[in-house]
């Protein structure tokens, strides 16, 4: 018996390998073949689930936090770049600032708040500060696929297949999204990096055009003979229950001369980056028996008046509900409070 245990080991072992060959083939034959039904798929048929993954957005309730870590580069005036080095006359400002970023979104309603914990080195704690930026401000950066591919959007732009490409590992494909003709949009607009496993917005790459003042910075530029390369980058790498948030942002902004285009200003440059992501979801139910406690008056009805211990959370802005029933009566009453937990 001590002579055939190797074998019977031996023979389990290939058993096991032979199942996992089997199983890792069979995985990714399956993935195989869902990739060509996606290369299959129409422009029609993408955008039809890009509007999905944003519906899924816009019925989500979310309420996250994390870091949010910006560094903000300016040079006065601008870092003169041409081949094949770096000249440059004046000074450089740069400004890094860290906050505890969150986020509530609920019935379609996005609510941005900051704590700046830290600012060019030294140590804050400054409750619903504003970006301390110069140059470049931002907003509402997880909200960008909606305005590019949402249902209601999508009847206002032209969409192209650009081609194909790799983001964080993920097969993409690039779509280029442009207004209609004669259709004015207030909403940046650019190219998007689709994945095509479910269709969720890996990148997005805005085109300056797109941006609110930009014919006033092309106007005012070439009164120096300049042209704008402004260049606006979103990647969502973080991924929660099907909906992809921000990772970076990165906004350059350069001048090329109009006659040398080889001769670039670099004036500006920012880099936002977010981490240690926490999503949170807040429910108290209370359960108390009408004998443990008097009824009081209340707008007529009776209510009872009582303590109770919160959950263990995070501090931050909450919104607390509470509903009563009388049994009896069949009456109901809910009522709700906004507060501050502050440690």
């Amino acid at each position: 018996m001590g002579a055939q245990r190797p074998i019977i080991i031996g023979c389990l072992i290939f058993l096991v390998s032979q199942f996992w060959l089997k199983g890792s083939a069979l995985n990714h034959s399956t993935s195989y073949e869902k990739e060509r039904q996606l290369e299959s798929l129409s422009l029609e048929d993408i955008l039809l689930h890009l509007a999905q993954y944003c519906d899924k957005f816009g019925d989500s309730v979310l309420f996250f936090r994390c870091n949010e870590e910006i560094e903000e580069t300016i040079n006065t005036p601008a870092k003169i770049v041409k081949p094949p080095g770096v000249t440059f006359m004046g000074k450089i400002e740069k400004n890094r600032f860290v906050y505890d970023y969150q986020l509530i979104r609920k019935e379609r309603e996005i609510r941005e708040q900051r704590i700046l914990v830290e600012e060019n080195g030294t140590k804050r704690n400054d409750p619903d500060a504003p970006l301390k930026l110069k140059r470049t401000p931002y907003h509402h950066l997880i909200a960008g696929p909606i305005g590019l591919f949402s249902q209601y959007w999508q009847q206002f732009y032209d969409y192209r297949i650009e081609g194909a490409d790799r983001v964080h590992g993920e097969r993409a494909v690039i779509i280029e999204v442009t207004p209609k003709p004669n259709q004015e949009i207030e909403n940046l607009y650019g190219k998007a990096w689709v994945r095509k496993s479910d269709f969720s917005v890996l990148k997005i790459e805005y085109n300056q055009k797109s941006m609110n003042d930009y014919e006033e910075i092309r106007a005012l530029a070439e009164k120096s003979k300049l042209v704008p390369d402004i260049t606006i980058i979103t990647e969502f790498a973080f991924e929660k229950n099907g909906i992809r948030f921000p990772s970076r942002c990165s906004i350059s902004e350069s001048y090329a001369k109009i006659d040398r285009p080889e001769f670039k200003y670099n004036k500006s440059k920012l880099t936002v980056t977010y981490s240690n992501y926490q999503f949170f979801t807040v429910e108290t139910e209370v359960v108390i028996k009408r004998s443990q406690a008097q009824p009081e008056k209340l707008n007529g009805l009776d209510v009872l008046l009582m303590e109770f211990p919160l959950p263990e959370i995070e501090p931050g802005t909450y919104v607390f509900r509470l509903a009563a029933e009388d049994k009896s009566n069949h009456l109901t009453a809910e009522t709700s409070k906004e507060f501050k937990l502050i440690k």
